[in-house]
């Protein structure tokens, strides 16, 4: 209670080195603990299902020439084979994600992307809690819907909506339950759920045809493992099974494996997931991240408390003549110092709390903004705080404590007999510190450059000016060239085309194609983008060799491809245009036989995470592929454009609401996760700069004063303002120089690692190397030069007038 009483009045007779102490400190526990909910909330994914232990995906590799796909999905075929053909399957679900057009009871419209297909064993395989309805009757009536708590809201109001009905894609749809609203931290969003049972019906016969599914549509197949049920044991079993029934001659070469549902959002490697995921290593980055900023704040406190121990040797030697004990010193310096980590706690929280939403958006997650009280997790903290107070207390308890009172009292011992020891904490201290410092600066550099890279990079088409609008109604589909000529008529129109569906989506169209010429033969399953005639120049794109396709050459519809560079580059064709190329899949009845009539330069119609693919384009043989009109604009009249569009469309599809979105917005948001983590990065090396400079403040204090007779002494002997700065910097400038040694391999080595989840990154640069170290620099000399000058401009008789 007696060291309580000592802090506090301590805390409040020195308010400066308070605020400064405390202030530090909270702010690194602060941002340690934004880190650590934010990665404990991206761990804790899908873990609320009541089976998630027993959940598992089934994902795909599929082999190409000379690269394979890692997916997310699969084709409706496989989920009978898992359920019928390994042992320990309990249950298997397949979903598949589509956009509907819902019409409610009072004629409003509404677009809904969040709209699955599922089989019937859904609700029984996650745990999505049932609002109303019954669970059991859930999903087995073809027509039947469930709808999420927020879902039947927006359609019903505050009326119960089990038992209405809703025009789903112009087919009426019984709603039988209704469910929770999906948590943030599930893997699987929705806000309607239909019955795999009623999709050819509502999407077309086309959507699951026997012994063609195999190509499209992707799914997502889950299933659930009986509790004795061993994944391994499947894994093992899996490529037997799939071989018997694809056969070694099945194109393209496709592996089958298990993931845990609880490792899909952090620790997926693959492709067309339901959810953005998170790369695992952004994690591990992150999680280092706030034990750099703790160490740093840490090494702070440590700092300042070393320096305001100095002020204090002469309180020691007095409290030692007056009967106080070693043993007793220690606790009081030990206690003092816990105080003050606890105040800085408190702090922490507060301002953790406050600054969690700010966080969140940064970090595009939905963070919980309210801090959670578990047991281990205040324990954890506590513990924390506790070790960081006794660390920050170690010198003046341990050190001071040891003074021989005689000598204190007279000036002459203590300090400078532990001066050695100082210096060798101090050099430690300031070299961990930049360390991290430089670290933190080298990467969020070479994340914006990485960024800065993917914004400038000519991805090979058109995507500023260009708007997309999907098309769902089979009418103006089957019409298209009546409805492409209306859109053109409009002012700021440029160009329009459609094609089938953008890859980042549910990726591309793969069917079997066989390529001959020149007494070659290629067969594979190629990479399709199935479109419309004017599909190249409304994009921008180049031809390279050949021409485009062409309603002038009424044979371009049924006989013509074109391909991409890489095609050449992967298959060894020199020219192929004029070679023969057969389609399998493609439509209903015969393959649809062809020639290459063209080469495209090669473009990036998917993330710079993958490399580029060989592709083939082709004019779609059938209307229902015309999903995607896409729209070239003039810079000039963009809003007078979308007004005409808007226009058109109430006119054309008055049962559909009007939905667009520009092509560059849609290529942005591929790289949203790497743009928060730069975000982030930026943010957090601030941070580090500046608590860095809180640490060199005292530092800086601590060194000038014990050398202040050598600063009068040269100030006497003509020593300038700058000389008495330089002098003081220049120690510094070398722990620098030894923490950018440690520091740059370190960050390199980490920073590059990242870097090769891109097919198309930077190389890392001397330049930011440089940067950082001069930033570094920067915040040296600006420091202590302040608090050196400030030393220097006393009068040197102050300092000389005991010797």
């Amino acid at each position: 209670m007696l060291n309580m009483k000592i802090a506090l009045r301590s805390l409040l007779r020195h308010k400066g080195y308070s605020l400064l102490n405390i202030g530090g400190l909270a702010l690194g526990l602060a941002c340690c603990f934004m880190i650590l909910r934010y990665i404990a909330f991206e761990t804790s994914y899908d873990a609320f299902h009541e089976k998630s232990g027993r959940i598992y995906r089934v994902v795909m590799t599929e082999y190409g020439e000379d690269q394979m796909l890692r997916s997310a999905q699969t084709y409706a075929p496989l989920a009978p084979i898992v359920s019928g053909n390994l042992p320990d399957i309990e249950s298997v679900v397949r979903i598949l994600p589509w956009s509907v057009t819902v019409k409610t009871p009072s004629n409003e419209l509404f677009q809904e992307p969040s709209f699955l297909f599922a089989d019937s064993l859904f609700f029984q395989m996650f745990s999505f809690g049932f609002v109303s309805g019954n669970e059991a009757d859930a999903l087995k009536s073809p027509h039947s819907l469930v709808l999420t708590r927020s879902a039947s809201a927006r359609f019903f109001g505050t009326r119960s909506s089990v038992g209405e009905t809703l025009m789903i894609e112009g087919r009426p749809f019984r709603v039988i339950g209704v469910v929770e609203d999906p948590p943030a931290n599930s893997s699987i969003q929705f806000e309607l759920v239909a019955p795999m049972l009623g999709a050819k019906n509502l999407v077309g016969e086309w959507l699951f045809q026997d012994g063609k599914s195999w190509h499209w549509p992707p799914v997502y197949t889950f299933c659930t493992l009986t509790q004795q049920g061993s994944p391994e044991r499947i894994n093992s079993m899996l490529p037997s099974v799939m071989l018997k029934h694809l056969g070694g001659d099945f194109l393209p070469k496709r592996d089958f494996q298990l993931q845990p549902l609880t490792e899909i959002h952090t620790a997926s490697l693959y492709e067309n997931e339901l959810v953005p995921t998170t790369n695992e290593l952004t994690l591990v980055l992150l999680g280092t991240i706030a034990v750099m900023i703790l160490a740093l704040a840490g090494i702070n406190y440590t700092n300042l408390a070393t320096a305001r121990s100095l002020t204090r040797a002469k309180e020691v030697g007095l409290r030692k003549v007056s009967g106080a004990g070693r043993g007793m010193l220690v606790r009081q310096f030990l206690g003092e110092s816990v105080v003050y980590a606890f105040f800085a706690l408190v702090v922490a929280v507060a301002v953790s709390e406050l600054l969690m939403p700010l966080f969140a958006e940064i970090a595009g997650a939905a963070v919980t903004s309210t801090f959670q009280v578990e047991m281990p997790m205040v324990g954890a903290i506590l513990l924390l705080t506790i070790l960081v107070g006794i660390a920050g207390g170690a010198y003046p308890a341990f050190v001071l404590s040891s003074f021989q009172p005689i000598r204190v009292l007279h000036g002459r011992g203590g300090v400078l007999a532990g001066g050695s020891r100082v210096w060798n904490l101090r050099s430690v201290l300031v070299i961990l510190q930049f360390v991290i410092s430089l670290g933190l600066i080298i990467g969020t550099l070479a994340i914006e450059e990485q960024l800065s890279f993917i914004s400038k990079k000519d991805l090979g088409f058109r995507k500023d000016q260009t708007v997309v609008i999907p098309i769902k109604d089979e009418d103006l589909q089957a019409g298209f060239q009546v409805f492409k000529n209306s859109i053109l008529s409009l002012n700021g129109v440029v160009s329009a085309s459609a094609l089938s569906n953008f890859p980042w989506e549910r990726g591309f169209y793969g069917f079997p194609v066989s390529i001959s010429g020149k007494g070659r033969e290629q067969s594979t399953d190629m990479p399709t983008i199935l479109v419309e005639h004017d599909f190249v120049k409304t994009l921008g794109m180049t031809i390279v060799s050949g021409r485009d396709f062409s309603p002038e050459f009424g044979t371009d519809k049924g006989e013509a491809f074109i391909v991409n560079e890489e095609a050449l580059r992967q298959y060894g064709f020199d020219d192929p245009v004029g070679f023969e190329l057969t389609m399998k899949s493609v439509s209903a009845g015969t393959p649809k036989k062809g020639k290459i009539i063209g080469v495209v330069k090669d473009f990036h119609f998917q993330s710079l995470h993958r490399k580029i693919e060989p592709l083939v384009m082709t004019v779609a043989p059938q209307p229902y592929y015309l999903d995607n009109l896409i729209v070239h604009l003039d810079q000039g009249h963009i809003q007078q454009a979308l007004a005409g569009m808007e226009s058109l469309w109430a006119r054309v599809s008055p049962d559909r609401p009007f939905d667009y979105f520009f092509l560059d917005e849609a290529f942005d948001d591929l790289y949203r996760s790497e743009q928060r983590l730069g975000k982030m990065f930026t943010v957090f090396s601030t941070l580090a700069i500046v608590i860095g400079c809180l640490g060199l403040f005292g530092l800086a204090s601590y060194t000038i004063h014990l050398r202040m007779k050598e600063v009068g002494i040269r100030k006497v002997l003509g020593a300038s303002l700058g000389n008495i700065a330089a002098l003081f910097s220049r120690e510094f400038v070398i722990l620098v120089g030894i923490s950018f040694v440690i520091a740059g391999p370190i960050a390199y080595l980490t920073i590059d690692r990242w870097l090769d989840d891109f097919a198309y990154r930077i190389d890392m640069q001397i330049w930011m190397f440089a940067s950082a170290a001069g930033i570094a620099l920067l915040a040296i000399l600006v420091t202590v030069s302040t608090q050196a000058l400030r030393a220097a401009m006393e009068n040197p008789v102050e300092a000389l007038k005991n010797e």
